[in-house]
């Protein structure tokens, strides 16, 4: 964004950077693709660690 602002200031772009400032501010970002495969590589991400501390959990279990 700071580029668009630098190259708006001596082209009359003041008020499209505006538009485009407030398009952006308003996007529900939830609703996007990248949004949910994030999210769903987070779950994964955290599942993971959990099956590890479980398996951890168990093999202290037996070995005590």
């Amino acid at each position: 964004m700071l580029i668009l602002e630098t190259l708006s200031t001596n082209r009359d772009l003041k008020e499209k950077i505006k538009e485009a400032e407030e398009m952006l501010r308003d996007i529900k970002y939830e609703d996007l693709p990248s949004y949910e495969i994030g999210y769903n590589n987070a779950i994964i991400k955290e599942l993971n660690i959990k099956k590890e501390e479980l398996l951890e959990y168990m093999k202290n279990k037996n070995n005590s």
